[in-house]
């Protein structure tokens, strides 16, 4: 294929992750997980209680605090790892939340044969005040209520966990040079959001020549995902987002990916035609993943 602007479409495909795991990457993601959501499980558990007396009060305070600790170590060990299957990363956050239940249950029993926990049942406390309670025993006399809402802070901690580790596995990757692709945004295009996901869909970029980058921020923006070791000689990745400012006292910004798709790598020499102050060139890559120089 010819890379000359006035080719009116090229190939372009949905974009889907590799799938791709190593061996090593999976056992340091779970292994992240396993030991991350197990530690701040029982550490959170020491500092503020939440399947005892206090469990309404800090319980909604902790499934938060856990998912932001698991999302964040998921993230770096997907990175770390080039974990690229999203069903597996997601995996991996459902039992980091299954080993921070664990760890919280198990600093509770704890405290409980420390008699500082909150235990109802008198046959359990002489139990544990004669330290004559195993963790299994602690939990088999688990009332009802308390059961209730553990399953019903470990469904709530199951899906944040797993949404935040399946799109962190999401991201473009470079199967050529076994690296994570970078992210260059563009900019915000003078049109319609739907005219916009037409032309990205169909491949025909140069629809957007005469197209002009605003600052209004509902706008759909324009990102690329391109690896700069390979320069054109790699797939390059093109996404819409679709950017909604509340105007609020929270001053939220809520961003929607309207679509991703793969491009062959020549389509970094017509978006670089096209913006050419904002696109970097595809002739010069660097081995340390910047633009610059």
């Amino acid at each position: 294929m010819s890379n000359d602007l006035t080719q009116p479409a090229m190939e372009v495909e949905p974009y889907q992750p590799d799938g791709g795991a190593s061996l090593i990457g999976l056992m340091l993601l779970y292994g992240g997980a396993v030991v991350s959501g197990g530690v701040s499980g029982y550490i959170l558990e020491r500092m503020l209680g939440g399947f005892g007396c206090l469990c309404c009060v800090t319980g909604p305070i902790q499934v938060m605090v856990l998912s932001v600790i698991l999302g964040a170590v998921g993230g770096w060990a997907v990175t770390v790892g080039k974990v690229r299957n999203p069903v597996l990363a997601g995996i991996a956050g459902l039992t980091g939340v299954a080993a921070s239940v664990i760890g919280k249950l198990y600093a509770e029993y704890e405290r409980v044969l420390n008699m500082q926990g909150f235990v109802l049942d008198p046959n359990l406390r002489a139990r544990a005040a004669q330290n004559n309670l195993t963790f299994f025993d602690f939990l088999a006399e688990l009332p009802g209520w308390q059961l209730a809402f553990i399953g019903l802070a470990t469904v709530i901690g199951f899906g944040g966990c797993y949404a935040i580790m399946a799109h962190s596995a999401r991201w473009p990757f470079c199967s050529i040079c076994n690296r994570w692709r970078s992210i260059i945004r563009i900019g915000h295009l003078g049109m319609r959001p739907r005219m916009a996901v037409r032309i990205i869909s169909q491949g025909t970029l140069t629809e957007m020549v005469n197209v002009s980058l605003t600052s209004d921020t509902s706008d759909p923006l324009l990102v690329v995902y391109v690896c700069p070791h390979c320069g054109g000689d790699s797939p390059v990745v093109v996404e819409l987002h679709d950017i909604d400012e509340k105007i609020d006292q929270r001053k939220k910004t809520a961003v929607r990916s309207m679509g991703r798709w793969t491009y062959p790598g020549w389509a970094w020499v017509i978006l670089e035609r096209i913006f050419p102050k904002q696109m970097p060139s595809a002739s010069t890559p660097h081995q340390d993943g910047s633009f610059n120089g």
